[in-house]
Protein backbone atom coordinates (compact mmCIF):
# COMPACT_ATOMS: atom_id res chain seq x y z
CA UNK A 1 0.00 0.00 0.00
CA UNK A 2 1.11 3.67 -0.50
CA UNK A 3 1.88 5.88 1.71
CA UNK A 4 1.63 9.90 0.97
CA UNK A 5 2.94 12.66 3.18
CA UNK A 6 3.49 16.18 2.66
CA UNK A 7 6.51 18.08 3.69
CA UNK A 8 6.97 21.93 3.99
CA UNK A 9 10.29 23.66 2.68
CA UNK A 10 11.35 26.67 2.39
CA UNK A 11 12.61 27.92 -1.17
CA UNK A 12 14.71 30.72 -0.28
CA UNK A 13 15.59 31.59 -3.65
CA UNK A 14 11.85 32.69 -4.01
CA UNK A 15 10.83 33.48 -0.24
CA UNK A 16 7.82 30.86 -0.31
CA UNK A 17 7.19 27.80 1.88
CA UNK A 18 6.61 24.68 -0.52
CA UNK A 19 4.83 22.06 -0.21
CA UNK A 20 6.88 18.49 -0.75
CA UNK A 21 5.62 15.32 -1.60
CA UNK A 22 7.22 12.17 -0.13
CA UNK A 23 5.37 8.88 -2.06
CA UNK A 24 6.55 5.80 -0.75
CA UNK A 25 5.85 2.55 -2.70
CA UNK A 26 3.75 4.31 -5.37
CA UNK A 27 2.64 2.24 -8.04
CA UNK A 28 4.80 4.26 -11.03
CA UNK A 29 2.58 3.91 -14.27
CA UNK A 30 2.89 5.80 -18.01
CA UNK A 31 6.30 5.78 -17.74
CA UNK A 32 8.92 7.42 -19.81
CA UNK A 33 12.13 8.12 -18.42
CA UNK A 34 14.20 7.72 -21.94
CA UNK A 35 11.82 10.88 -23.30
CA UNK A 36 10.56 9.37 -26.02
CA UNK A 37 8.33 11.03 -28.52
CA UNK A 38 4.75 10.18 -28.28
CA UNK A 39 1.09 11.25 -28.49
CA UNK A 40 1.12 12.97 -25.36
CA UNK A 41 4.74 13.90 -25.36
CA UNK A 42 7.85 15.72 -27.28
CA UNK A 43 11.17 14.42 -27.76
CA UNK A 44 13.46 14.36 -24.68
CA UNK A 45 10.69 15.39 -22.26
CA UNK A 46 11.08 12.51 -19.88
CA UNK A 47 8.03 11.61 -17.30
CA UNK A 48 6.34 9.43 -15.63
CA UNK A 49 3.07 9.29 -13.28
CA UNK A 50 1.97 7.69 -9.71
CA UNK A 51 -1.22 6.04 -8.62
CA UNK A 52 -3.00 8.14 -5.83
CA UNK A 53 -5.50 5.49 -4.18
CA UNK A 54 -6.17 7.67 -1.30
CA UNK A 55 -9.12 10.08 -2.72
CA UNK A 56 -8.68 12.73 -0.11
CA UNK A 57 -4.81 13.35 -0.60
CA UNK A 58 -5.84 13.19 -4.67
CA UNK A 59 -8.43 16.21 -3.96
CA UNK A 60 -6.06 18.30 -1.34
CA UNK A 61 -3.99 18.01 -4.37
CA UNK A 62 -6.03 19.41 -7.14
CA UNK A 63 -7.10 21.95 -4.73
CA UNK A 64 -3.58 23.18 -4.41
CA UNK A 65 -2.95 23.48 -8.31
CA UNK A 66 -1.59 19.85 -8.40
CA UNK A 67 -2.52 18.49 -12.19
CA UNK A 68 -3.97 15.41 -10.56
CA UNK A 69 -6.45 13.81 -12.70
CA UNK A 70 -8.96 10.99 -12.25
CA UNK A 71 -7.82 7.63 -13.98
CA UNK A 72 -10.71 5.65 -15.93
CA UNK A 73 -12.11 2.43 -13.45
CA UNK A 74 -11.41 -0.70 -14.94
CA UNK A 75 -15.24 -2.06 -13.90
CA UNK A 76 -18.36 -0.60 -12.54
CA UNK A 77 -17.41 -1.74 -9.04
CA UNK A 78 -14.20 -0.37 -8.97
CA UNK A 79 -12.93 3.08 -6.51
CA UNK A 80 -11.98 5.63 -8.33
CA UNK A 81 -8.21 6.39 -8.11
CA UNK A 82 -5.99 9.27 -9.15
CA UNK A 83 -2.66 9.85 -11.02
CA UNK A 84 -0.12 12.87 -10.96
CA UNK A 85 2.47 13.02 -13.82
CA UNK A 86 6.00 14.18 -12.49
CA UNK A 87 8.78 15.41 -14.75
CA UNK A 88 12.28 14.09 -14.86
CA UNK A 89 14.78 16.55 -16.17
CA UNK A 90 18.52 16.33 -15.34
CA UNK A 91 18.44 20.29 -16.27
CA UNK A 92 19.59 22.62 -12.93
CA UNK A 93 17.47 25.38 -12.99
CA UNK A 94 18.36 28.55 -11.07
CA UNK A 95 19.80 27.57 -7.44
CA UNK A 96 17.77 24.23 -7.33
CA UNK A 97 19.98 21.10 -6.74
CA UNK A 98 19.89 18.83 -9.47
CA UNK A 99 17.40 15.80 -9.45
CA UNK A 100 18.98 12.33 -8.21
CA UNK A 101 17.86 8.62 -8.75
CA UNK A 102 19.43 6.20 -6.90
CA UNK A 103 19.36 2.21 -7.64
CA UNK A 104 19.33 0.10 -5.10
CA UNK A 105 21.02 -2.98 -5.10
CA UNK A 106 22.28 -5.66 -2.41
CA UNK A 107 25.23 -3.96 -0.55
CA UNK A 108 25.54 -0.88 -3.05
CA UNK A 109 23.08 1.84 -4.54
CA UNK A 110 24.09 3.01 -8.10
CA UNK A 111 23.49 7.32 -9.17
CA UNK A 112 21.12 6.77 -12.14
CA UNK A 113 22.69 9.22 -14.73
CA UNK A 114 21.31 10.60 -17.63
CA UNK A 115 22.11 7.87 -19.82
CA UNK A 116 21.14 4.87 -17.67
CA UNK A 117 17.43 6.06 -16.96
CA UNK A 118 15.53 5.02 -19.87
CA UNK A 119 16.03 1.59 -18.13
CA UNK A 120 13.57 2.31 -15.57
CA UNK A 121 11.06 2.25 -18.93
CA UNK A 122 10.80 -1.50 -18.71
CA UNK A 123 12.32 -2.67 -15.48
CA UNK A 124 10.00 -4.12 -12.52
CA UNK A 125 10.09 -1.93 -9.85
CA UNK A 126 9.65 -3.41 -6.36
CA UNK A 127 9.51 -0.56 -4.20
CA UNK A 128 10.35 3.18 -4.85
CA UNK A 129 10.50 6.44 -2.62
CA UNK A 130 10.26 9.90 -4.32
CA UNK A 131 10.50 13.31 -3.34
CA UNK A 132 8.31 15.61 -5.82
CA UNK A 133 9.07 19.25 -5.65
CA UNK A 134 6.28 21.80 -7.13
CA UNK A 135 6.85 24.09 -9.78
CA UNK A 136 4.44 26.79 -9.99
CA UNK A 137 3.94 27.44 -13.27
CA UNK A 138 0.87 29.94 -13.62
CA UNK A 139 -0.93 30.82 -10.55
CA UNK A 140 -2.72 28.50 -8.74
CA UNK A 141 -0.92 25.63 -11.54
CA UNK A 142 1.53 23.57 -10.30
CA UNK A 143 3.47 20.85 -12.42
CA UNK A 144 5.33 18.25 -10.49
CA UNK A 145 9.13 17.56 -10.81
CA UNK A 146 11.01 14.78 -9.74
CA UNK A 147 13.40 15.95 -7.12
CA UNK A 148 14.84 12.74 -5.34
CA UNK A 149 14.24 8.45 -5.98
CA UNK A 150 15.28 5.68 -4.22
CA UNK A 151 14.22 2.32 -6.36
CA UNK A 152 14.78 -1.16 -6.20
CA UNK A 153 14.05 -3.09 -9.05
CA UNK A 154 13.58 -7.28 -9.89
CA UNK A 155 17.19 -8.18 -10.30
CA UNK A 156 17.19 -10.48 -13.77
CA UNK A 157 18.27 -14.16 -14.33
CA UNK A 158 21.84 -13.28 -14.68
CA UNK A 159 22.75 -10.50 -12.26
CA UNK A 160 24.41 -13.52 -10.42
CA UNK A 161 26.99 -13.83 -12.63
CA UNK A 162 28.86 -10.77 -11.33
CA UNK A 163 28.75 -11.48 -7.47
CA UNK A 164 31.23 -12.87 -6.12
Amino acid sequence: MAKFDIIRKENHRRNVVENYIIAEDAEIIFRNFAGAAGKYNDEGDRSFSIVIDDKDFAMMLREQGWNVRQLRARDEYEEPSYSLQIAVSYRRIGGIKPMEIMLLKPEVAILVDEDMVAMLDYATITYSKLVIRPREWEPGKIKAYLSEMDVQIEDSILDHRYQD
